[in-house]
């Protein structure tokens, strides 16, 4: 069956999506015809100087594409003209399904496309789409994609989508494809939203990929356009799933599900057939580059001892087991940089985090990553319940202390109560009433609140800045304008 896969704006313009490259490979395995657009890179291409501020990231997304809306595409003539393009193209090639991959920042687009897609599929003359042998069926994964948050965020405001594709999204996906060709009626399906008698239908939950080796084919960019990102010595690489961690405010660890690991064996091997396709730069997108620390150590092995010049890095964990041996050896295979979510530099709040891990084996984990030469890019969560004016100290005097190992914070970020999270289902247990938004909770006895929250952040942020930190605290901006405009 011919399928079409795209992303839409706005998305990172570094290298191709690396989860479409994944899904095409895997519908191709199973005989499939996928054709790829990344409509992101496309606009970005034409996209004016001033509309370019969409991709920069640096700016808070509130403040980049708030104003994007039905509306918007419909009097900007550039957008509304490129839209109407992007599904010509799509409806010219003749497929049956078409896969969206979603994001916050694609979500407007996204919707526009589908609905747009929808109606002239529907009104446009049979006979100029004589290759097109039924109406199209429109199917979105991606992060967003969720039971319990999906509902609201996608079929309630979208009558255009037909499935919704739940966690992992290789199997979920050809089921329905399967089915869509053999023109079976789908009143559910594992792993997915459907839409059936006017009614959204919950599937099961679809066990997830355990033999990442065996199940999972190598990704497949060749239909993407290459030469036109902006880092074409770089790509993503993904050497697990899931999380092992527990942390209570983290979403992603419900959405990742179980974590699974590639053998060292299977990255090192994808990565020399990227070294042989011309790349040098790899950005893993595990939650976890450590999650098992004996595979970890068996690539930077294999790497070094097939002298493969390359540089990579990604998020890790603070661990007891990760010593400066291990890190040094990273380092010789390539590693320069690695994110650390620090998150606070109390241990009643990592307590209270379920982080698993104390303040001194933290510490002795940045000392390492310093004396190894790895810069260590780190987080900081402000707020979480529990939070006192005390913690915060504790955080401000851990950020004095350990200064000469913090290179760079990435994220300063106040506190979310997020859904399906920990925190987010045992609210009565962390003594919090959630309110109307992420954002707007407050502790039952009011002292830790939005105002407050915003207020800790500020002091961290003032510290950072007095210590000359290299930082890039775009949620404490977002959350400083607009607490600044109220």
């Amino acid at each position: 069956m011919k399928i079409v896969l795209a992303l839409c704006p706005v998305w990172h313009i570094k290298t191709p999506p690396l989860g479409l490259a994944y899904l095409t490979a895997y519908m191709k395995k199973h005989g499939h015809e996928v054709i790829n657009f990344d409509f992101n890179i496309e606009l970005y291409e034409k996209a004016s100087a001033k509309d370019k501020k969409w991709w920069d990231f640096t700016i808070p997304e509130q403040e980049r594409i708030s104003q994007l809306n039905e509306n918007t595409f419909r009097s900007d003539k550039f957008l509304n003209n490129e839209l109407d393009v992007w599904v010509e193209k799509i409806l010219k090639t003749g497929a049956e399904v078409i896969g969206l991959s979603t994001y916050s920042e694609s979500r407007e687009f996204s919707v526009e496309l589908t609905n747009r897609l929808k109606e002239k599929s529907k009104n446009k003359d049979r006979n100029q789409n004589k290759n097109r042998k039924s109406d199209i069926k429109i199917i979105f994964g991606g992060p967003l994609c969720r039971k319990n948050i999906s509902d609201s965020l996608w079929f309630k405001h979208n009558k255009a989508i037909d499935y919704i594709v739940i966690g992992d999204g290789e199997k979920t996906f050809l089921s329905l494809v399967n089915a869509i060709e053999n023109k079976k009626e789908i009143k559910n399906c594992a792993g997915a939203l459907v839409k059936y008698n006017r009614k959204i239908v919950s599937g099961k939950i679809r066990e997830p990929l355990f033999n990442l080796d065996e199940e999972l084919p190598f990704p497949d960019f060749s239909g993407f356009p290459l030469k036109k990102y902006t880092k074409p010595n770089e790509i993503l690489i993904a050497g697990s799933r899931g999380c092992p961690g527990n942390c209570a405010f983290c979403q992603d660890k419900v959405a990742a599900q179980v974590y699974r690991t590639r053998s060292a064996e299977n990255i090192f091997k994808e990565i020399k057939l990227r070294v042989n396709q011309g790349y040098d730069c790899f950005e893993f997108c595990d939650l976890l580059l450590n999650g098992n620390i004996n595979v970890l150590e068996n690539l930077c092995d294999m790497i070094i001892n097939n002298n493969l010049n390359i540089r990579w890095g990604g998020p890790i964990r603070s661990n007891p087991k990760m010593t400066l041996n291990i890190f040094r050896k990273m380092k010789k295979a390539g590693v320069d940089c690695v994110n650390l979510g620090i998150e606070s530099g109390s241990q009643k709040i990592l307590n209270n985090m379920r982080k698993g891990y104390t303040i001194k084996i933290l510490e002795k984990n940045m000392k390492d990553l310093f004396e190894a030469d790895i810069i260590a890019s780190v987080n900081f969560l402000v707020g979480f319940p529990g939070e006192t004016e005390e913690t915060i100290e504790e955080t401000l005097r851990f950020i004095r202390r350990n200064k000469k190992y913090i290179k760079h914070i990435s994220s300063l970020t106040p506190m979310y109560v997020m859904p399906t999270s920990y925190v987010h289902n045992h609210c009565s247990a962390y003594k919090i009433n959630k309110g109307n938004n992420i954002d707007q909770w407050t502790s039952i006895d009011g002292k830790n609140n939005p105002q407050w929250r915003f207020e800790q952040c500020t002091k961290i942020f003032e510290l950072i800045q007095e210590l000359g930190i290299k930082h890039e605290c775009n949620q404490y901006q977002k959350e400083k304008k607009t607490t600044c405009n109220n």
